[in-house]
């Protein structure tokens, strides 16, 4: 994961839990793909705050989990709801992270799609798997927040690129994906969710970290230019709304 990524979930720590609405329902559905048994120890890549820990255990309550999180913030405020003997967390990126287990069920729910280099991260992945082993997760598209993006092009008179814009598609993930698993199945849903206004959208994006590259200029808004970017939504899509495109995946060794 990159540093900016890292520093931005980090200062969002303490208030990702009261926005994160979002990736908790997209946890919830990522549940449903859960096999009823698994064989081995279990493994959570980007556990921010533990919201996700807690379905992974409540799901296998008898097994051991290693939780790893690149944010030593998110692990302090996972630490918190966690205290239980079977669950552990450790302060590593996926790419950093080392091990001499092989386990039986690693899942990721919204987190993998900040890594850089995707298909090395599957092939760390699959050398972590034991041979029953299930890769469950969940990972956010390019189409996501398209009409925010729509908006602020047209606000600044410029083409605006969020970081979801570099979101891998699903013919990227399909192929990388082939190159490294036999069996693995994709599906995708679109959650719409919507807004009282701009600034509840963007606090949001500011208080879970996920803001990204952020925007051309530095930009910062006023209660006018928010009125603006309002009109536009209003405008285009009849109220303040964004898209999520997900996609939910399950790998098998």
């Amino acid at each position: 994961m990159k540093l900016n990524i890292t520093h931005q979930f980090s200062k969002a720590a303490d208030t990702y839990d009261q926005f994160s609405t979002l990736q908790n329902h997209i946890g919830h559905d990522l549940i449903s793909l859960f096999p009823k048994t698994i064989s081995g120890n279990l493994l959570e890549i980007g556990s921010g705050t533990g919201s996700f820990t807690q379905f992974i255990h409540q799901t296998y309550p008898k097994k051991k989990i290693t939780c790893i999180d690149p944010s030593k913030e998110m692990i302090h405020e996972a630490q918190k709801k966690q205290p239980l003997s079977t669950i552990k967390f450790k302060q590593s990126s996926i790419e950093q992270f080392k091990s001499t287990t092989y386990y039986g069920g690693i899942f990721s729910n919204a987190s993998l799609q900040w890594v850089e280099h995707f298909g090395e991260v599957l092939e760390k992945i699959k050398t972590l798997m034991n041979k029953e082993g299930f890769f469950i997760f969940s990972i956010l598209g390019p189409q996501t927040m398209g009409e925010l993006r729509n908006c602020l092009s047209k606000f600044f008179r410029q083409s605006v690129f969020l970081s979801s814009s570099f979101f891998l598609s699903g013919e990227s993930l399909y192929e990388q994906l082939s190159q490294h698993f036999e069996f693995f199945s994709i599906t995708e849903k679109k959650i719409l969710v919507p807004f009282k206004d701009s600034l509840s959208l963007l606090k949001t994006i500011h208080y879970t970290g996920t803001r990204g590259r952020g925007l051309p200029n530095n930009h910062f808004w006023t209660p006018g230019t928010l009125r603006q970017l309002d009109s536009l939504f209003k405008t285009y899509f009849g109220r303040v709304e964004v898209t999520y495109q997900v996609f939910f995946i399950t790998c098998r060794s």
